[in-house]
């Protein structure tokens, strides 16, 4: 866990070299052929090591995803390893709202797929500040940045 630890720590400072190295070793203690965690790369230790496993997916989620979760918003700030196209989260709910993302080395798509209630509303603030009510179905396509994600809730008189 410590490795997927580091490269979000390394994300956060934007060194993407540093990152994409501690992320590859993370996942080194995943040994085939069904890619069981242990507690150490040289197979020792605790086998089936789930916190291995929960650091690995919070390098996605949290590093390479860059999601941070704050008072009134979600934050998302996407990075992607050097050898990496494209990537997908898909069924992010926030507040009520749920939202897929897809992000590629110069794009940043986001969709709006459900909200629970017609009380809420959703918006989307880019890097520019500019904000957008999103509807369910809505696909906002940007270039590649950090955008944040905050919700209403309105009281029926």
């Amino acid at each position: 866990m410590t490795w997927s630890i580091f490269a979000i720590n390394w994300l956060e400072l934007n060194n993407q070299v540093k990152a994409d190295i501690a992320f590859r070793r993370s996942y080194a203690n995943a040994h085939g052929p069904f890619l069981v965690w242990t507690e150490n790369a040289d197979q020792s230790g605790a086998v089936n090591f789930h916190t291995a496993i929960g650091g690995f997916l919070q390098s996605l989620i949290f590093g390479y995803g860059g999601f941070r979760i704050k008072l009134n918003w979600l934050e998302f700030n996407p990075s992607l390893l050097a050898d990496t196209l494209l990537i997908n989260f898909i069924g992010i709910n926030y507040q009520n709202a749920t939202l897929d993302y897809q992000v590629t080395k110069s794009q940043l798509l986001v969709k709006l797929t459900a909200v629970e209630s017609s009380k809420i509303t959703v918006y989307l603030e880019d890097s520019n500040q500019k904000r957008l009510t999103l509807k369910v179905g809505d696909r906002i396509v940007l270039k590649r940045q950090k955008v944040l994600i905050s919700t209403e809730l309105h009281q029926q008189m």
